[in-house]
C-alpha cells in the first residue's frame, strides 16, 4: 500500500491532498476471498475520488470508479446539503451468497450476478 499526503503552504488553500494506492493479493475481507484487490483513490477539498477499484476472485470480478463528497475530519457531519455521489461498477460472476449480510433484505439469496450499476445521488 502507498499513501502520499501533499500539503500546500498556501494559507488560502490549507487542505491537504491525499493519494492512496492499495494492492493486495490472495486475501480476504470478512468472508469474501479474493485473488487481487486494487484501489487507487485521492481526497481533496471534500471530494473522494475513486479512480480505480478492482476486486478479482476465483469466480468473478468487480471493477468500478467514481467520486463522492465527504468530510474527513472530526468536525461536523460527514455529509452536507447538496453533496453528491457518483459511482459506477461492473461485475461478472459475483456470488450473491457471499454478500447476503450486506444486502438490505431479510431473504437468503443465492446465484451469480453479471451486470453494471450506476449510482448518482444528491444529498438533501
Amino acid at each position: 500500500a502507498t499513501i502520499n499526503i501533499e500539503k500546500s503552504n498556501d494559507q488560502l488553500k490549507p487542505n491537504p491532498i491525499i493519494f492512496a494506492t492499495v494492492e493486495m493479493k490472495n486475501g480476504n475481507i470478512d468472508d469474501i476471498q479474493f485473488d487481487k484487490l486494487k484501489i487507487s483513490a485521492s481526497y481533496r477539498n471534500r471530494r473522494f475520488l475513486l479512480s480505480n477499484f478492482t476486486l478479482d476472485t476465483y469466480l468473478g470480478n468487480i471493477n468500478g470508479d467514481g467520486w463522492f463528497n465527504i468530510v474527513l475530519s472530526d468536525q461536523g457531519e460527514l455529509f452536507q446539503d447538496d453533496d453528491k455521489l457518483n459511482l459506477k461498477f461492473n461485475y461478472e460472476n459475483v456470488d450473491i451468497e457471499r454478500f447476503n449480510r450486506y444486502l438490505p433484505w431479510g431473504y437468503e439469496s443465492r446465484g451469480f450476478m453479471i451486470g453494471s450499476i450506476d449510482v448518482q445521488v444528491l444529498i438533501k
